[in-house]
């Protein structure tokens, strides 16, 4: 089973947001009302108590594996043991290191003391995962004693794996046992819904792959390059390194992975790693592939300019392809040159800018860069052979077919 706990503000807003979910049922809990209105009536009289309290406000999530259902009344009990629980251990976190003794103190807890702490447990079906939602008060009603948040996403992965014992449900580890952080309810339901793994796991899966039989860091970073993603090394302030991710659009730093997957828990796995010169590596690398960016889009319109003149294919000695660059030696524009040879062997050059950076035609200048293009044909809208039209420009993007996946994400920004 796995767990979620959130700590939010508003009674209200948490209420609406688990009652407004399609097919939305309360299962268990200890309030008298059943609609949004009486609900946050209720929770509001403890709000009263400490309004100085900026997040009184508990949220958790728990779902089963995706081939588990229990029926509402054994997850009502699972949702009242692990609210009571998560109070009860915030007292005394040590009660979760003795089974037994827990036990006992939580059936008391229940019944003497659980009843001043507001809760709600609504059942959700609009994912296959089985799951429910906690909306609990963190404040005692007759104390006005506010539940400590000390540790508590680690008491809570304490204590799932003993509900996982008790109701006999399938245990998944916890994130210490892995030196990953596990999946969160949200990343599981993601799963349905779009038919892609959550992107931290596939950042796991890809950075393990990268690692398998990598000597350096410089090797791995290549290896996850090819899969599109991005990493990133970075001094801190402190003067410690830190590495971070890129997939897809998501950075990720690599402490939020797990500890296996930060520079200790790297150089732990026996990667080799130069700090100064695995981020030069990588920075050069990005370059290039950041490079390749900027020149993709001109090579499609360039296909696409011959391919709507029927031109079947590229001669070097007749057609030549042109990456003006600037002073500072920035690429600014793509350019074709087209040369035909009239009856009187007079030869006509014409220069059509693909890549419209430039106005002129006669930008080209001496710092221009050429690169002869061999017989290759491009007849009809095939991408493959494109990209490797493309690939024979230069042997720095040898790989286009896979490092072009990388493109999709920029430099990481955040580093720890």
């Amino acid at each position: 089973m796995i767990g979620k706990i959130m700590k939010n503000s508003s009674f209200k807003k948490t209420t609406q947001y688990v009652l407004g979910k399609p097919g939305a049922v309360m299962i268990g809990g200890n309030m008298a009302a059943y609609d949004l209105s009486g609900l946050t009536r209720e929770f509001l009289t403890s709000r009263d108590l400490r309004p100085e309290i900026k997040h009184p406000v508990y949220h958790i999530s728990l779902s089963l594996s995706r081939d588990e259902s229990l029926n509402d009344e054994r997850f009502a009990a699972i949702a009242s043991r692990y609210i009571a629980g998560m109070i009860l251990s915030a007292k005394e976190p040590d009660l979760l290191d003795d089974e037994r003794r827990f036990d006992e103190r939580l059936e008391k807890f229940t019944e003497e003391e659980l009843p001043c702490y507001l809760h709600s447990v609504f059942r959700h079906t609009d994912r296959q995962h089985d799951h429910i939602h906690i909306v609990a008060s963190r404040i005692n009603l007759q104390s006005g004693e506010v539940v400590s948040d000390s540790f508590d996403r680690y008491r809570s992965q304490k204590l799932i794996r003993i509900l996982e014992r008790e109701f006999d449900l399938v245990r998944v580890p916890s994130s210490w046992e892995v030196g990953e952080r596990a999946e969160t309810i949200a990343q599981l339901e993601m799963t349905p819904v779009t038919g892609k793994r959550a992107a931290i796991a596939r950042l796991q899966e890809h950075i393990d792959c990268a690692l398998d039989g990598s000597l350096t860091l410089s090797s791995a970073a290549e290896k996850l390059l090819e899969r599109g993603v991005s990493v990133d090394l970075r001094q801190l302030k402190s003067g410690a390194w830190g590495i971070s991710y890129g997939l897809d659009g998501v950075t990720v730093p690599g402490y939020r992975l797990g500890s296996r997957y930060s520079l200790n828990g790297i150089k732990r796995r026996g990667v080799l790693v130069s700090e100064w010169r695995d981020r030069e590596h990588i920075r050069q690398r990005l370059e290039q592939v950041r490079r390749l960016q900027k020149l993709l889009p001109g090579v499609l319109n360039l296909w696409r300019y011959l391919n709507s003149r029927r031109v079947s294919f590229i001669d070097g000695q007749n057609y030549r392809l042109l990456v003006q660059r600037s002073k500072q030696g920035q690429d600014r524009g793509m350019f074709v040159i087209y040369r035909k040879q009239d009856e009187g062997g007079n030869e006509d050059g014409k220069l059509y800018q693909v890549l419209a950076l430039e106005r002129n035609a006669d930008a080209v200048t001496k710092e221009s860069v050429e690169f002869e293009l061999s017989r290759l044909r491009i007849e009809g809208r095939d991408f493959e052979k494109l990209s490797r039209l493309f690939a024979r420009l230069s042997s720095v993007y040898d790989r286009i077919s896979t490092i072009s996946t990388a493109m999709r994400s920029d430099a990481p920004n955040a580093h720890r």
